[in-house]
C-alpha cells in the first residue's frame, strides 16, 4: 500500500538517488551495481508473470497491476484529482509569493485551495505545500529559497568528499548512503513537502549529523 500511496513523489526520489549512487560509485563497484540491479529487475519480472498467471481478489497478486496504474497516473495528471489538488495549491502558493517574491510572506503564511479529493469540505486551508521550493518561496521569498539550495549542495559535495576519504568500509557505506537519501529528499521536494515539513526534516538532520560524525572520528577511529 505504502507503494501505492508514494508513487509519484518516492518512487521519482529513489531514481534519482539510484542514479547519483550509480555516478558517485567506483568502476568496480559500478559493475556490482549493474549486476545487483539485473538480477532485482530478473526478480521483479518472474514476480510479474508469476501474478498474472493466477488472478486472484489477493493483493499480493494485484500489486503489480496497481502499481502499474499508479505509475501511469505521472502521465496522465488532468485526470488525477491528487494531482489537480497539487496544482491547485501551487496556483494559490504563486499567487501569494507574487506579493513578496524577494523577502517572502513571512513563516506560518497560509493558502487556500481547492482540494479536488475532499468532497465534504472542498476549501483546504494550510501552510504547508507539496513542495519544498515553493514553501521556501512563499515564507522566505528568494533568499530563503537560495539559502536551501545553497545548503543542499553543499551537503552533497561535503558528504561525497568525507564518502571518499573515508577509508573503513562500514563508514564509507554510511557515509554515501546518507548523502544518497538526501538526494532522494531533495528530488522529492519538487512534488513533496520532505525538506519543509518539520516532521521530516528531523530525517535530514540525522543525515547531516551522521556524515559530519563520520568525518570528525576520522576514519581510523572507532564511532
Amino acid at each position: 500500500q505504502q507503494i501505492l500511496a508514494f508513487v509519484r513523489s518516492r518512487w521519482i526520489g529513489a531514481v534519482a538517488g539510484l542514479m547519483f549512487l550509480f555516478f558517485a560509485l567506483s568502476p568496480v563497484k559500478k559493475k556490482l551495481f549493474l549486476k545487483c540491479a539485473l538480477l532485482i529487475l530478473f526478480i521483479v519480472i518472474i514476480y510479474v508473470q508469476v501474478c498474472s498467471m493466477f488472478p486472484s481478489g489477493h493483493f499480493f497478486f494485484q500489486l503489480p497491476r496497481l502499481a502499474e496504474e499508479r505509475f501511469a497516473s505521472i502521465f496522465r495528471p488532468s485526470e488525477e484529482i491528487t494531482a489537480l489538488t497539487r496544482f491547485s495549491e501551487w496556483s494559490a502558493a504563486l499567487a501569494k509569493i507574487k506579493q513578496h517574491p524577494i523577502i517572502g510572506n513571512g513563516l506560518g503564511t497560509k493558502v487556500s485551495f481547492i482540494a479536488y479529493d475532499e468532497y465534504r469540505n472542498p476549501v483546504r486551508v494550510s501552510n504547508y505545500l507539496h513542495n519544498s521550493y515553493l514553501f521556501f518561496l512563499l515564507n522566505t521569498g528568494i533568499a530563503g529559497l537560495l539559502a536551501i539550495l545553497w545548503l543542499s549542495i553543499a551537503f552533497i559535495l561535503y558528504g561525497l568528499k568525507v564518502y571518499r576519504r573515508t577509508a573503513k568500509p562500514y563508514y564509507k557505506a554510511l557515509a554515501l548512503g546518507c548523502v544518497t537519501a538526501y538526494v532522494s529528499l531533495f528530488t522529492t521536494s519538487f512534488i513533496g513537502p520532505e525538506l519543509s515539513f518539520p516532521g521530516r526534516t528531523i530525517v535530514v538532520g540525522f543525515l547531516m549529523g551522521a556524515v559530519a560524525l563520520i568525518d570528525k572520528t576520522g576514519s581510523n577511529k572507532p564511532i
